[in-house]
């Protein structure tokens, strides 16, 4: 009896220890999910393009050990802090909760509940340099060529890869100096490999799924099989070329905080599927994500929907431009994304909310005129539309463009993809008519005015918000006279009109070389002033038109003030 007692409270304290344990062991867990924690370091991002038009990103942070964080961000609390581009490559304190291993990848993640930019512990000086958004001067990348240690194919020659970095079209290097209006160069790129990684495809992405490859892996083992051979402290930029579809067909862009070769920095840096680099269009992409830049789009909820920019359908009409080498060629990136990086000046681009502005294409070399127009939307300076004069060139890498028209964005600097192309028919085709305005038509919405005036030799002319309004001032008129012969004019003494900021113009010439001014019948005045009135048919003064002036742009604007009738004759 006593035996058997003794055995039950044994099997009873077992039990109660394993509760205990197993009770201590989910609070553990509990605790260390459910605990905010602060995490410091660099803030990267890496965008993720697929061949099926699917997309990924990812948000790394590396801590002052080189140790890769990914962060799971909302996207309400980025656009609350500025947008998510606000701290790409910068330094940041995170908080938030550290979840269980990514599904995808295999790596830890942290819930993001706060981020802030901080100066690192290496200094403010460094921050700066490591975060300018401006991307000038030489440029040169390395290309690295890794292989698995599995599949022994080599798709391309490593003097193909050499071969894109061509200085003459269709080479990455022609490319962004068109693009940049020759301020950036990747001049001194080159290539390596291939090189054999230490282990096989499925150990990089063991999960086998899409967009599930261990990035930071692959990248460091990569960089590790070249590094006996590449200086990398040469380089800018690194564009991994591998021989399989690693990823299920994503090729990725964006940027790495490392340490190569004594240089410690934020790195351009791209990896790329055979799908990928068998068009120079997608790396070209991939390079513009090395370099900073977000996607663009359409209003649509999709990505790869912008004909007129490079980072969203680089890969839109190819037939018009396509190399028998390296395939489709990418078109000009958009207004927003170069002003972005530096190639824009102040200059060169119109703020404002009501002018008349002449826009010259935005693939020329050099513009007489503006390359670009921003209009803020309620005043903002996040969320305003950028107006850009497109052609479809007969050369150069815009030959695939819809056609000749003016393009409009609109932007908003706290989106994951700021900007989207205005496409008033609403039909998913952002290279039809829709998106494509012309002489004659108008844009209008929130509050914001854009007419098509005229087509230039270069461009186009636009009147950004309503013209201002013209009021003509005219003394009652005192006879009538022939001159020159077989042309009636009205005499008026020289009142001046003006428009709605005050500027005052002549009503038109002065006839005799003094003070009196003419207003003819005709619209055949020879030698007429900026601005033109003229009289109805029968020379009273019940219509007065204003014509042909910057101010008032169209006919029969304005209106009439009569005032001090004229009592003598000239």
């Amino acid at each position: 009896m006593i035996k058997s007692l003794n055995r039950h409270q044994s099997q009873r304290s077992i039990i109660l220890i394993a509760v205990i344990a197993i009770t201590a062991i989910f609070f553990y867990f509990y605790r260390a999910e459910a605990q905010t924690n602060e995490f410091k370091g660099w803030f990267s991002i890496i965008w993720g393009d697929n061949q099926d038009d699917s997309t990924k990103t990812k948000y790394i942070l590396t801590n002052d050990r080189g140790e890769d964080i990914q962060l799971v961000l909302d996207d309400t609390l980025m656009r609350s802090q500025g947008g998510i581009l606000s701290f790409n490559r910068k330094y940041v304190a995170v908080q938030g909760s550290l979840a269980t291993t990514s599904e995808e990848d295999g790596q830890d993640v942290v819930n993001v509940t706060s981020i802030v930019i901080i100066q690192s512990q290496s200094g403010a000086q460094n921050v700066k340099a490591a975060v300018s958004p401006a991307v000038t001067g030489s440029r040169s990348w390395v290309t690295i060529m890794c292989k698995f240690s599995d599949y022994s194919e080599e798709p391309e020659s490593l003097a193909y890869f050499q071969g894109m970095y061509a200085s003459t079209k269709p080479g990455l290097d022609h490319y962004w100096r068109e693009l940049s209006y020759n301020q950036v160069n990747v001049a001194g790129s080159n290539a390596y490999g291939w090189f054999v990684l230490p282990h096989t495809e499925a150990y990089y992405n063991p999960t086998d799924t899409l967009g599930g490859t261990d990035l930071t892996l692959l990248a460091n083992e990569c960089i590790a099989a070249a590094d006996a051979s590449v200086n990398f402290s040469l380089y800018s930029g690194i564009n991994m070329m591998f021989n399989t579809n690693f990823d299920n067909g994503y090729a990725w862009g964006g940027s790495r905080y490392m340490t190569l070769d004594g240089v410690t920095r934020s790195w351009s840096t791209t990896w790329e599927p055979p799908w990928a680099y068998s068009n120079i269009s997608v790396i070209a992409h991939e390079m513009g994500h090395g370099f900073g830049l977000p996607h663009s789009s359409g209003d649509y909820g999709q990505t790869y929907d912008n004909a007129w920019d490079v980072m969203s359908d680089d890969r839109y009409n190819c037939a018009a431009s396509t190399d028998s080498t390296y395939g489709c060629l990418g078109q000009h990136t958009i207004s927003y994304h170069k002003e972005m990086l530096g190639w824009i000046t102040a200059a060169q681009k119109y703020t404002g909310t009501s002018a008349t502005v002449t826009l010259d294409h935005f693939a020329l070399a050099s513009a007489a005129n503006y390359r670009m127009a921003q209009i803020p939307i309620n005043g903002s300076n996040t969320h305003f539309y950028t107006v850009e004069a497109r052609q479809a060139t007969s050369s150069g890498y815009d030959i695939k463009l819809p056609g000749k028209a003016i393009v409009i964005h609109e932007v908003d600097t706290t989106r994951s993809i700021p900007a989207h192309v205005v496409d008033i028919d609403n039909n998913g085709d952002t290279g039809d008519a829709g998106a494509m305005w012309i002489v004659g038509e108008t844009f209008t919405a929130n509050g914001v005015t854009v007419k098509v005036l005229s087509e230039t030799s270069n461009g186009f002319t636009v009147q950004i918000g309503e013209p201002p309004p013209c009021t003509v001032y005219a003394a009652l008129p005192v006879r009538v006279t022939m001159y020159p012969s077989g042309t009636a004019y009205v005499y008026f003494r020289p009142h001046l009109w003006a428009n709605g900021n005050g500027t005052t113009y002549n009503i038109s010439s002065a006839i005799d070389g003094s003070y009196w001014y003419g207003i003819m019948s005709t619209t055949t005045q020879a030698g007429a002033a900026l601005a033109v009135a003229y009289a109805d048919a029968v020379m009273a003064q019940t219509k007065i038109y204003v014509k042909g002036s910057a101010a008032c742009p169209t006919s029969s604007g304005g209106s009439i003030g009569t005032i001090n009738p004229i009592t003598t004759n000239p």
